[in-house]
């Protein structure tokens, strides 16, 4: 077998396992090499991930991994022969070999917005800004949204898809950040930022689910998410492509149940937001629908 199909077919197993709901709409909304191109990614991404999370990794080890990948990727997608790359490297290779126009576009608003997420990430202390906050959320919600955008409109406007992963994408992952937040704790990730701990009298060493200043913080944070996602609205709609406004309704609705469950469960940022009851399960039918008929149609 060639290595192509090996490669191919590795990242494609990678992207069924970890994430079946975007495998999924790979296969179903995407052109053949677009899929290519979207398996490929994801699982350069998916390592990148796995290897910055490793807890065993020191910090130090971590950044020159991210040094050094940084230079690999610049010459990929330079064009340089490279040697001694592994299979997720070579996959890039692959993907530019596809598309030359597509990956230069992936490299700039996808992988390069996702290191600069983990650069960031080492950089954070103990209590992050909301300047921080903001600039992580970009950067991480922006490189996924504009991995979906490039794939499903390789010629979309870069001041559509921009205005995009400023606004739905940012608070895409800020929902993310507050779903969360129990489990970041525990590893002693506190993503309240100073501003807001001091306007809501926050005292990080006793947060609890009864603590009434975190859930002030919440609800100011859940408001502050739906408008972005509001604001983010006319980027979407101003593209003809159906397809990515379907896309897009998809990935909005996705994040809008966390803010539902949120609200409706206090805004307690202990609840366990993984799993739902079968009331909020409606809920996230409705949102689904309703996304889907005002953004999609």
């Amino acid at each position: 077998m060639s290595l192509e199909y090996n490669l191919l077919n590795r990242a494609i197993v990678i992207s069924k396992r970890e994430n079946k709901l975007w495998y999924l709409l790979i296969k179903t909304l995407f052109t053949q090499k677009m899929q290519k191109i979207a398996f490929l990614l994801y699982y350069f991404l998916r390592w990148i991930d796995d290897t910055i999370d490793r807890n065993h990794l020191p910090k130090n080890k971590k950044i020159r991994f991210l040094l050094r990948e940084r230079k690999v990727i610049e010459n990929i997608f330079a064009g340089k022969q490279l040697k001694n790359l592994n299979d997720y490297e070579t996959g890039l290779i692959l993907l530019r070999k596809f598309d030359k126009k597509i990956a230069i576009k992936i490299k700039r608003y996808v992988i390069d917005n996702y290191i600069k997420a983990f650069e960031l990430e080492l950089k954070r202390n103990e209590i992050v800004t909301k300047k921080w906050l903001s600039e992580y959320a970009y950067y991480v919600g922006g490189s996924f949204a504009n991995f979906g955008l490039i794939i499903t409109n390789p010629n979309l406007d870069t001041k559509i898809m921009n205005g995009i992963s400023k606004t739905c994408a940012t608070a895409a992952d800020l929902t993310h950040l507050l779903r969360d937040f129990r489990k970041d704790l525990r590893t002693k990730k506190l993503n309240i930022p100073k501003e807001d701990i001091e306007k809501f009298n926050i005292e990080p060493n006793k947060l609890n689910e009864n603590c009434r200043e975190l859930s002030n913080f919440a609800r100011s944070q859940v408001n502050e998410i739906y408008k972005l996602f509001s604001s983010g609205e006319k980027y979407i709609k101003s593209t003809s492509s159906f397809r990515l406004r379907l896309a897009s309704a998809l990935f909005i609705s996705k994040y809008k149940f966390v803010l539902a469950k949120i609200k409706n469960r206090n805004y307690d940022l202990f609840s366990d937001y993984d799993h739902s009851t079968l009331s909020e399960k409606f809920i996230r039918m409705g949102i689904v629908l309703d996304d889907i008929l005002r953004l999609a149609f």
